[in-house]
């Protein structure tokens, strides 16, 4: 966030280098077409944590999320479309983009005039790309402690299979979570 201006250019430069390397990987086209299937399977059948645990559809305190695997359940195929602009560029691989040092953000109100209208607008642009690769976001701060501990925890989600039950965070602009 010390650059915040080069935000896009930075994730659209890594994505570049990793579609790259995942074109000079010696993958067969079964094995690509299969990633790429089991991302949108991800999509289509995620539910909000917590979702999971409510007694009825109906309470009052339940969230709502858009929940593609009731579709399935339904008698829907697997080959459901994805909401627009999601997705759409399927790497086959987890990704997850962190904007590291927000605590830098109190900085560029002060010394750069920076509003929360900028923020929102710089944000809206990362969460975008994160929709077109399938990301997780995560803003953190190591010098404030936000977020780190929660990203720790959905890496090893992510690679061990361990339960992850937090939901999305985006009340504080420095502490996001989507």
């Amino acid at each position: 966030m010390t650059t915040p201006w080069g935000v896009l250019d930075q994730l659209q430069s890594w994505a570049a280098v990793l579609g790259d390397h995942i074109d000079k990987l010696d993958l067969t086209p079964e094995h690509r077409l299969q990633s790429k299937k089991q991302q949108v399977q991800k999509w289509q059948r995620y539910t909000e944590p917590g979702d999971e645990l409510e007694p009825t559809a109906s309470s009052p305190m339940k969230r709502s999320s858009r929940n593609l695997s009731d579709d399935l359940e339904n008698g829907d195929d697997d080959d459901s479309p994805l909401p627009e602009a999601v997705l759409t560029t399927n790497l086959g691989l987890d990704i997850v983009v962190v904007v590291t040092k927000t605590d830098y953000m109190s900085t560029l109100e002060k010394e750069h005039d920076y509003r929360d209208e900028h923020f929102d607008f710089m944000q809206q642009w990362v969460r975008r790309f994160c929709l077109q690769y399938g990301a997780a976001l995560f803003y953190t701060s190591a010098k404030e402690d936000k977020n780190c501990d929660l990203l720790y925890k959905y890496l090893t989600h992510r690679i061990y299979a361990l339960p992850f039950r937090t939901p999305a965070l985006i009340v504080e602009k420095d502490a996001v979570l989507m």
